[in-house]
C-alpha cells in the first residue's frame, strides 16, 4: 500500500512562534522596532520606546514587557487598537504582557 501525501494534508506555514531580545526604539510609530513572531517578548525598553504589530502574521500577536519601562505598542499604520484612535500607541507596563487579534479591516482587539 502506498501513501501519498497532498499539499492539503499539510499544514499551513507557522510564522516564528517565539522572538526573544527584542529591543524597543524611540520615534513613535514610524521608528517602533516591527515584531516578526506571533510571540514577542522585549527585553529593552527605554521611555518613550515602542514595538509595532503587524497583520501580515494571521491576526494575533503577545507581547510581553521584560523592559523596565513602559513600552508602547503601537498598532500598523492606518489601524487602530480598540478603544484608541488611528495609529496611536497602547501601553504595556514592565512585566506585563498583552495579546491583540486583528479584524483583518482595521482594528486590533484586546485579547
Amino acid at each position: 500500500m502506498r501513501i501519498i501525501i497532498t499539499q492539503l494534508d499539510a499544514p499551513p506555514p507557522i510564522p516564528a512562534a517565539v522572538m526573544t531580545g527584542i529591543v524597543a526604539q524611540p520615534g513613535g510609530q514610524s521608528g517602533a522596532t516591527p515584531l516578526t513572531a506571533v510571540r514577542n517578548i522585549v527585553v529593552n525598553v527605554s521611555t518613550s520606546c515602542g514595538v509595532q504589530l503587524q497583520s501580515i502574521l494571521g491576526g494575533y500577536q503577545w507581547i510581553f514587557n521584560a523592559g523596565t519601562g513602559l513600552l508602547l505598542a503601537f498598532p500598523p499604520s492606518g489601524t487602530l487598537i480598540y478603544g484608541n484612535a488611528m495609529n496611536i500607541a497602547t501601553g504595556v507596563p514592565p512585566g506585563g504582557n498583552a495579546g491583540f487579534t486583528f479584524d483583518q479591516v482595521n482594528t486590533w482587539y484586546p485579547s
